[in-house]
């Protein structure tokens, strides 16, 4: 008696939480690395319990079974509140292990469950910010169910979406890279689909708007079955989630407006204050400067839709960009803040089945303009390469300080231009530093 009514007192005493997140899939979601390694601090976190009712956040989050662990869900929701100091975060989780993906197709069972609690939820208070998804192991063995996991999962998250908000993002990881590791109880490799899998998931996460693919890369420590993903590694990987979630969350029309505005004035500088500020592709004016304070970070959307393919008549490929400026005239970025590629949230070629070099964004790219100025400003983890000049005159960069190590191809500075001076800059990469074409 003692026992349950401090459970309904914990029950009743728990306050709605303000952001809500909805967390699918399989076993890998639900978790099951050990709940006593790695733990998390609770402070502003709250679960939908078993039975209904906000409590306070312990893991495992949903008893999906015997031996559910710890998840992503937890170290997500501890960068959640963190990066909002107001917010208290809800999570709830419907995730069961060992379902197949035609078990979450609107109409069955564990979709409607999913569906049923999370409205429930909702209901005793918050919003919904996001939908977490991890699953596909069970159909990563056998081919036919692999190849059909691009159309079913599209169907998976559009239900998802009629019932819980059109656009709600929804944010799915890849396969562990270890399951071609995983043997039956007859000592044969068991799940030989992953890559598959996972290649399919992000195909329709990178084509479906609000949606982005968090890489399992370099995840490789598992519970000891090549399976599951150990605690250290579901704790990096819900701060992945966080990451990607964070990147589909976007100030794009409001600072283009003020670029556009301020070039129908007649020239001046827009000011970026400090704080994250989420955008996709910005485009430059003549007689306009983007001037970035020093603390404002301008970061990167993750998703093909949110960049202007552009193709110049002269050079092969295509482009895209963070910051973008083309035909323009005295135009310039300058400030103390920062250019944020959101590289790592992107997925790597081989993700896709094959080489994106030319679809993933630049940081800032010119092309036909005179008279620019680079200054002060720093760029960082870039999708590709960092800063691009093509066809372009009277260029001067001074000062920028660009760490480009996130994904392939990433550059510093590539230069097809004349009359051109780079100085004083601090450029550590993977690929070329400073690139002279013709």
């Amino acid at each position: 008696l003692t026992v349950s009514v401090a459970l309904l007192s914990a029950v009743l005493s728990a306050a709605a939480p303000t952001d809500v997140y909805l967390l699918i899939g399989q076993s890998n979601m639900a978790g099951r690395g050990d709940v006593s390694a790695e733990k998390v601090d609770s402070s502003r976190l709250l679960k939908w319990g078993d039975a209904g009712g906000w409590v306070e956040a312990t893991e495992p989050l949903y008893r999906d079974g015997e031996t559910a662990g710890a998840g992503p869900g937890m170290s997500f929701a501890r960068a959640m509140a963190d990066a909002e100091p107001k917010a208290t975060v809800g999570l709830v989780c419907a995730a069961v292990g060992g379902t197949l993906l035609r078990e979450w197709m609107p109409g069955e069972t564990y979709y409607t469950n999913a569906v049923a609690r999370c409205k429930a939820a909702l209901a005793a208070g918050g919003k919904l910010r996001g939908i977490l998804w991890h699953q596909g192991e069970h159909d990563a063995g056998d081919k036919r169910l692999a190849d059909a996991y691009e159309t079913k999962l599209g169907a998976v998250v559009d239900g998802f979406r009629r019932e819980l908000g059109r656009e709600v993002p929804f944010v799915a990881g890849g396969l562990g890279e270890y399951l071609s590791e995983h043997r039956n109880k007859n000592g044969e490799a068991d799940i030989p689909y992953g890559r598959e899998v996972s290649v399919a998931t992000c195909r329709v996460m990178e084509s479906t708007r609000r949606c982005a693919f968090v890489p399992s890369r370099d995840l490789l420590e598992t519970i000891g079955d090549m399976l599951h993903f150990s605690t250290p590694s579901l704790r990096e990987f819900g701060l992945r989630y966080y990451q990607a979630w964070k990147a589909i969350s976007d100030e794009t029309e409001a600072l283009q407006l003020e670029l556009d505005r301020t070039f129908a004035a007649g020239g001046g500088r827009v000011i970026v204050y400090p704080g994250r500020h989420l955008v996709g592709q910005l485009d430059l004016r003549s007689n306009v400067e983007l001037h970035l304070e020093k603390g404002a970070v301008l970061e990167g959307k993750v998703g093909f839709e949110h960049y202007r393919v552009t193709t110049l008549p002269y050079s092969e490929g295509t482009w895209s960009a963070i910051v973008s400026a083309i035909g323009v005239t005295n135009v310039a970025i300058t400030g103390e803040g920062e250019i944020f590629g959101n590289g790592t949230a992107w997925p790597q070629p081989e993700d896709y089945g094959g080489n994106q070099e030319g679809r993933r964004p630049r940081g800032v790219f010119f092309a036909d303009c005179k008279n620019v100025r680079l200054s002060d400003f720093a760029l960082r983890d870039s999708a590709c390469w960092g800063v691009v000049f093509k066809c372009c005159e009277n260029v001067d960069v001074r000062r920028l300080k660009i760490d480009n190590h996130a994904n392939a191809n990433n550059d510093g500075i590539d230069i097809e231009a004349k009359n051109v001076v780079i100085a004083d800059c601090d450029i550590d990469v993977g690929d070329d530093a400073v690139c002279l074409k013709s």
